[in-house]
């Protein structure tokens, strides 16, 4: 929903795959207390600039932490939740 007004008639529209992290913070604990997401620490979560203007709440995969970077450029990758549905999340852009 539109998080001026409230609206919930939005639409589903196509964006273009790529970005540039706009900020980020680096998580070094487990969330919630969940013991299954020990093996994915730490959590790079970003908002992220699309290329198309909005900006979105991700997580950065694929990327050392030291290596993370405010104007880094990523692209989007999704992964699968069940068989109806994915995340998206984003990795850096090769350079060259």
């Amino acid at each position: 929903w539109c998080i001026e007004c409230g609206h919930r008639g939005l639409e589903w529209v196509d964006a273009r795959p790529f970005g540039t992290v706009y900020a980020f913070t680096i998580s070094r604990t487990i969330g919630m207390n969940y013991p299954g997401w020990q093996d994915d620490l730490p959590v790079l979560m970003c908002m992220i600039d699309l290329d198309d203007g909005a900006r979105m709440y991700g997580q950065v995969t694929d990327c050392a932490p030291e290596d993370l970077r405010i104007g880094m450029r990523v692209q989007v990758h999704f992964v699968d939740i069940s068989d109806e549905a994915a995340i998206p999340k984003f990795r850096p852009v090769p350079a060259g």
